[in-house]
């Protein structure tokens, strides 16, 4: 059967023109989800899969490339999804093919607009050590040194979801307010004693799109969009 699979796959690629292919590197581990997620994501049907389509696509002349998968959601969630109408899954298979071509993924300027807004739900977040908030407040504020086209081309997503995932106000900056009526929004002072973050008053809350219920596989968190 996935043989079959593999074969029909590599028929419609070669059908569509396409000379190469890019894969997901996965090392998926058995406590990653519940025992009915690891029953249907077991590594030996991944590993099979995977090695079926490579040796189908070598034997028409594709080019193979592994690719590692991180954050591929989480980035594809917040820069393509919203543009082109594409679910969380579609722009991460956007990311990975972009990623294996050699591209980085520079920041959207929606993300980078509510930079300030998830520095300061940092500073409120409870239960961060304050060497990690310190650390996380650092990139914030100074995110144009930890540029993807630089040497830490995933570290500023990375900061991001983790962010989002320890913070619910950073959480609500990343998706327009949705589900918050406490978050403040913050203002950047460039001169005077008050130099830095500080916060505002709070916007109003922007439309958001309803995403499926995660799943343990996806690394993305709230709707696929952020406030136009």
């Amino acid at each position: 059967m996935v043989g079959r699979l593999a074969q029909t796959v590599v028929d419609w690629l070669t059908d569509q023109g396409v000379t190469a292919l890019a894969l997901e590197d996965l090392a998926i581990q058995p406590a990653d989800g519940g025992r009915g997620y690891n029953r249907r994501t077991h590594r030996f049907a991944y590993r099979r899969l995977a090695q079926a389509l490579t040796r189908a696509a070598r034997r028409a002349g594709l080019a193979v490339k592994p690719v590692n998968p991180a954050y591929t959601s989480w980035i594809g969630q917040f820069k393509y999804a919203p543009a082109h109408k594409l679910s969380r899954h579609q722009a991460a298979v956007w990311v990975i093919a972009r990623r294996a071509a050699g591209y980085r993924e520079r920041l959207p300027r929606a993300v980078v607009a509510v930079l300030p807004a998830v520095a300061v739900a940092v500073q409120q977040a409870e239960g961060l050590k304050p060497a990690t908030r310190q650390e996380w407040e650092r990139r914030l504020k100074h995110w144009q040194a930890y540029s993807p086209l630089g040497q830490h081309p995933w570290l500023m997503w990375v900061t991001l979801f983790l962010a989002s995932k320890n913070s619910s106000g950073a959480r609500v900056a990343l998706t327009c307010g949705r589900n918050s009526t406490t978050f403040t929004s913050v203002t950047r002072t460039t001169s005077g004693p008050g130099r830095g973050w500080a916060a505002g008053p709070s916007p109003s809350p922007g439309a958001a799109v309803e995403t499926p219920p995660v799943r343990p596989r996806d690394k993305a968190l709230g709707p696929p969009t952020l406030c136009s």
